[in-house]
């Protein structure tokens, strides 16, 4: 499904050479034993944020950029080797798109968009599971790939993003589905889709809210307290060093664990042992919800709510969102923030399949 943009020999190196050092350099990533040759990636333990570090391991070490949903097309340690043994040595043109699905031409486009950390291997699954006749692609933040800078503001990445979609898919119908942070770029993308006389349907948002400071001081203080009680469960669930570290790292006597990160950033921080490149994707994200302020917005918007709400985001998106979004349709979906994207992808794609089904036989 996948293919290495640009194929070529790396010069002086043979495939069973590189097969040993990524054998060597999974096990260092995945803190697991040697794997063998026709072992699986993520049967492995790998995700998305340690595919992205061997990738950045791989490109230091071959001098080859391999596309990122790679991983993807040939999860096992031999064909991973192979697509790096031929993969290009020398800098190719780069795009923000990452097909999933192809369509008809012209037939229209659906488009995922991007979380905080900018890539969408959590989006893939879930875009081969929607049932269209459109096309289905999505949109990873500039920064991921070799020589590119990370944009910091929610409107550069709209405008960014409208000019690759209108380039590849001019005159279609375009459905928008952001993720977290991505349903900014969303309704900001669409506003740009709109002023370029292209038709936008389904604008969906997953499980997505603007900074804190956006938020209605009703649910800004019903984070709060529900963050209080979490804080409190995991304290009393703790021994006596860690909830002393806990309470120095509150005071800012020291460094924070992993519990008593605040919550902006557990929402916003890359995670640990990301990559450099990663760490500024995450950072220009921190910056561009920062300044992000969204205005009135008079499309239709579906926002898909998880069932089991996140101690960082509010519980009610109605509450948030009304106010600027009056055509706002709320559903629920299994899972939490993040497992609805996976355990419960196939959940959520009916529900999106039924959303951008309906949007083109009604359109707004």
């Amino acid at each position: 499904m996948f293919v290495v943009d640009h194929v070529a020999r790396v010069a002086g190196e043979q495939t069973d050479t590189i097969l040993r050092w990524l054998c060597d350099e999974v096990s260092s990533i995945l803190r697991v034993p040697v794997p063998r040759s026709d072992d699986d990636f993520f049967d492995l333990g790998g995700d998305s944020m340690s595919a992205l570090a061997l990738f950045g391991a791989v490109e230091e070490r071959f001098g080859c950029a391999m596309a990122l949903t790679t991983i993807y097309d040939a999860p096992r340690i031999a064909a991973l080797a192979t697509r790096i043994a031929n993969a290009s040595t020398m800098p190719s043109a780069s795009s923000c798109i990452v097909p999933i699905k192809a369509a008809q031409p012209g037939s229209g486009v659906v488009v995922l968009i991007h979380g905080v950390g900018g890539h969408v291997f959590d989006l893939l699954s879930l875009g081969s599971l929607i049932e269209t006749h459109h096309s289905v692609i999505a949109l990873r933040a500039y920064g991921l790939e070799r020589a590119e800078t990370p944009l910091d503001r929610v409107e550069s990445m709209a405008d960014a993003y409208a000019s690759l979609i209108l380039a590849k898919f001019p005159n279609q119908i375009v459905h928008l589905i952001g993720y977290s942070f991505g349903g900014m770029v969303a309704l900001e993308l669409t506003r740009r889709l709109l002023a370029a006389d292209t038709p936008v349907g389904s604008v969906v948002l997953l499980d997505s809210y603007p900074h804190p400071q956006r938020w209605p001081r009703r649910q800004a203080l019903d984070v709060r307290l529900r963050r209080i009680r979490h804080q409190i469960g995991v304290l009393r669930s703790s021994d006596w060093p860690a909830r002393l570290a806990y309470c120095r790292t509150r005071l800012g006597l020291g460094a924070s664990g992993p519990e008593s990160t605040s919550s902006r950033r557990q929402w916003l921080a890359a995670p640990d042992g990301a990559t450099p490149d990663i760490r500024a994707v995450f950072d220009a994200a921190s910056v561009a919800i920062d300044h992000y302020q969204p205005t009135a917005f008079n499309h239709p918007v579906t926002f898909m709510r998880p069932e089991i709400a996140s101690v960082f985001l509010p519980t009610h998106p109605r509450a948030v969102w009304q106010r600027l979004i009056p055509r706002l349709d709320v559903q629920m979906v299994p899972g939490d923030h993040v497992t609805m994207l996976d355990d419960h992808a196939a959940d959520l794609a009916v529900l999106l399949s039924r959303t951008i089904g309906r949007a083109n036989q009604h359109p707004a």
